[in-house]
């Protein structure tokens, strides 16, 4: 039959070992008797078949069929096959996802200690999170995961699954809040001082850059990855203790990052990563090209709750160095042995009521 060197086939692709036996773990005897038995759906024999051949309302009818529990073990792992073989990546079937962990739950677990499979268990936290925010109940099912016979044997994958919700959810949050602000600032045509070098090396800086972390390990790590991969960013709250009406988000894609600030009026402006901000509430941002080249500094001024910025064009080479004041901000510019040193005073460029 065509379908016999396609289910050989899920034999050398599935190799586990879960109290819901495998598909892969049948026999090919195992697996005709169990396609051709008079109470598996047709769709399901096609399936089997190759999902390429079904159509829209067929593909519609075998994922109603094999997200919805059996009381045949046989067709279960047939099911779940096929499950893992249509499932979404990308936390769509947050819904599905929720109910096969439930129903199937010592099947996933011992799934997911496979070395072929451990990443998965990231992508379901993903998945599980997504659930949660859609306002679902994801922690029914970390509960179901949570029970000791399960945390005895899968003690790690159970906390890397909670873990990874949390992660993956506090993001998912802040992606319902903040508003990315494509609007650029307006640029100001003021020429930026510029100053020697003897200049620049006098100045003493005393404002550092908002802290961001650049490293991203362990499971932090892999969540950002996966927030990334299946929902195109992560995003994540700033420490800006000493700045207390700001709210400030930082958001990593797969190109870039910048930080969304919220002013005390609740309006959102998106700014690039270097971001100083000043005692007076003012800020500086240096916005930099994908290839490292300054293109210039987005000058903020910070007028009864409410931010205003401008965008000061500043050129010549990569940022060799920052020092910012209290009131100003000084660059140094390198562009291969030719230095350049600017100097931008918050006050020339404050808001003007």
């Amino acid at each position: 039959m065509r379908w016999a060197a396609l289910i050989f086939a899920l034999v050398a692709t599935s190799t586990i070992a879960t109290a819901q036996r495998p598909w892969g773990s049948y026999d090919e005897r195992q697996r005709e008797r169990i396609v051709e038995h008079r109470s598996t759906p047709d769709v399901v024999r096609r399936a089997v078949e190759g999902v390429e051949t079904l159509d829209g309302e067929e593909l519609e009818e075998l994922w109603t069929i094999i997200t919805h529990p059996t009381k045949s073990k046989h067709h279960a792992s047939l099911y779940l096959y096929i499950y893992e073989l249509l499932r979404p990546v990308d936390g769509s079937a947050h819904a599905a996802d929720v109910d096969m962990l439930r129903c199937y739950a010592p099947y996933m677990l011992k799934r997911w200690s496979d070395q072929h499979h451990t990443y998965d268990v990231y992508n379901y936290a993903y998945a599980l999170a997504r659930h949660s925010v859609a306002g679902g109940d994801a922690d029914d099912v970390l509960n179901v995961l949570s029970k000791r016979r399960f945390r005895r044997r899968y003690a790690t994958l159970v906390a890397s699954l909670e873990g990874g919700v949390a992660i993956a959810e506090a993001s998912l949050r802040l992606d319902k809040e903040v508003f990315l602000d494509h609007t650029s600032p307006e640029v100001d045509c003021r020429v930026p001082r510029e100053i020697t070098g003897e200049e620049y090396a006098k100045v003493v800086g005393c404002v550092s850059p908002i802290a961001i972390s650049g490293v991203c390990d362990g499971l932090y790590g892999t969540m950002v990855a996966e927030c990334i991969a299946c929902g195109g960013s992560h995003h994540s709250v700033v420490d800006a203790t000493a700045h207390k009406n700001l709210r400030l988000v930082l958001s990593r894609s797969a190109e870039q990052g910048y930080i969304s600030l919220e002013d005390g009026l609740g309006v959102w402006h998106t700014l690039p990563l270097r971001l100083y901000l000043l005692p007076s509430g003012g800020l500086f941002a240096i916005r930099e090209s994908a290839e490292g080249a300054c293109e210039g500094v987005v000058v903020g001024d910070m007028v009864d709750g409410a931010m205003y910025s401008t965008f000061v064009a500043v050129g010549g080479g990569a940022v060799g160095g920052v020092k910012c004041t209290d009131g100003s901000i000084y660059l140094w510019l390198q562009d291969g042995d030719r230095s350049s040193y600017y100097m931008l005073s918050i006050a020339e460029y404050e808001y003007r009521r």
